[in-house]
């Protein structure tokens, strides 16, 4: 982590305090993307105290967490009181006796919970081996309708706890087609010879061209939890297309539905049976490079007062949107939009402005048009400007510039289109490569020799 110290002591300077350590370590090993655009100056740093502030909020509801006085920032929570600590164990008396957690704990841990101690060998033990230090990739094969899976030899059972059957593999179609969002896990297991066959038969299929292979990667999900061995610390596994890990988040997805817990909190439940403090009110904000796209989401106990949640999110909204929110012209809402459209354009604001002129003409809107014809340089229309869109969007018109020309963009984002569009076959176009500097370009060339065999020891 001493790689990061420079970026460590800008993300500092700027919260005002000291980097948690735990929350730090969580940085180095899932958000080194954006530590290393920091450092290249290539990302913004109030993107990544956003990230820490919410991140901070998580570790501060862990199990760790506890009882530590809360900082503000983006996130903030109410802790319970006494009915909520009893409605608490209430919620886990229910939840150990419902059919997907007994399942589950009857299947993975053997009937048996684990202790805290013992979750993180049992949360590592159980995730699916990585052929290298890179997250393996998957993709997913469309299987048709009821007639080809029972072509592939899928067998699976009328109900969780039944015995595997070719009948019960209309039920699960159905199920899944009546209730797409369900999570409960069936039992599914292959006749070996019929799924070879199907094997071999997409083989000749992709070989003379009748079908085409999987056209997209997609990197193996991950499942957070919190780590009791290190202070209630978030840490992660991978968690593979089946197996232990996969079907811990499918369980602990399904009790967050009914349940108000995160889905650490859940993960905790399910492997050590201990109940999950429930917040009387909490709030989080999202994080977007447009800050006024930022929408704060609140959870808050019914008991609670509406005077109360009322101060709790004026509280929280203080965070990040100070003063009043005054109202704006109808001239000035159409320059914000005029700029967002130009925004990746190189030009100068004179330019600008008689362009501006002559669309206010054309839109009937004569008074709009900006008068002051002795500015050469238009300086008092591209301060309007900017300063519309800025109150618009909470970001200022030079970011949006620098973003738009590729200087401050997302390069995990611009490299997975570039390595989609050689997926799909030969690049159409090198426009996406001629906007990324040297540096950006020189990080994909890396990565796409990778993808193509030079790093093969991490393909899969």
């Amino acid at each position: 982590m001493a790689e990061f110290d420079d970026v460590k002591a800008l993300l500092e300077q700027s919260l005002g305090h000291h980097a948690e350590a735990r929350v730090w370590r969580d940085f180095a090993l899932n958000d080194r993307w954006l530590l290393e655009l920091v450092r290249k100056d290539q990302g913004r740093l109030d993107t990544l105290a956003d990230r820490y502030r919410l991140k901070e909020e998580i570790y501060d509801d862990s199990p760790g967490g506890r009882g530590r006085r809360q900082r503000g920032g983006i996130g903030r929570t109410i802790a319970a009181d006494r009915r909520l600590e009893t409605l608490a164990e209430i919620a886990a008396i229910d939840a150990r006796r419902s059919e997907p957690v007994e399942w589950f704990r009857g299947k993975a841990l053997g009937g048996q919970c684990l202790s805290p101690s013992e979750v993180r060998d049992w949360m590592h033990g159980h995730e699916p081996p990585s052929p290298s230090k890179h997250l393996p990739m998957c993709v997913r094969v469309p299987v048709g309708d009821l007639t080809e899976l029972a072509e592939m030899g899928l067998l699976a059972s009328l109900s969780p706890d039944g015995d595997v059957s070719s009948a019960g593999v209309a039920t699960i179609a159905e199920m899944a087609d009546a209730f797409p969002k369900a999570t409960t896990p069936w039992p599914v297991s292959w006749d070996n010879d019929s799924y070879a066959d199907w094997l071999e038969d997409q083989a000749r299929r992709i070989r003379s061209g009748e079908v085409d292979p999987p056209q997209l990667a997609y990197p193996t999900e991950t499942l957070t939890y919190f780590n009791p061995t290190d202070g209630g610390a978030v840490d992660y596994v991978r968690t593979g297309e089946a197996g232990a890990i996969y079907f811990l988040k499918l369980v602990a997805t399904w009790l967050t539905s009914w349940v108000p817990w995160s889905l650490e909190q859940a993960v905790a439940f399910l492997l050590t049976d201990e109940p999950q403090p429930l917040l009387r009110a909490s709030m989080e904000a999202d994080v977007s490079w447009i800050p006024a796209l930022r929408r704060i989401r609140l959870r808050v106990d019914p008991r609670m007062p509406g005077k109360e949640v009322a101060s709790f999110y004026e509280a929280g909204r203080q965070s990040f949107m100070r003063g009043r929110d005054k109202q704006m012209s109808e001239k000035a809402l159409a320059l914000a939009v005029f700029c967002a459209e130009r925004v990746a354009r190189e030009n100068k604001w004179k330019d600008l402005r008689s362009e501006w002129n002559e669309a206010a003409v054309a839109g009937g809107h004569d008074d709009w048009r900006d008068k002051h014809d002795d500015d050469a340089q238009a300086r008092a229309f591209a301060k309007d400007a900017r300063n519309a869109y800025f109150r618009v969007t909470g970001r200022s018109l030079e970011d949006a510039r620098s973003t738009a020309r590729g200087e401050n963009c997302n390069l995990s984002g611009m490299t997975l289109f570039i390595l989609q569009e050689d997926a799909l076959g030969e690049r159409q176009s090198d426009a996406p490569r001629a906007r990324l500097s040297p540096r950006q370009r020189e990080i994909i060339d890396q990565a796409e020799d990778w993808t193509r065999g030079s790093g093969d020891e991490g393909t899969s």
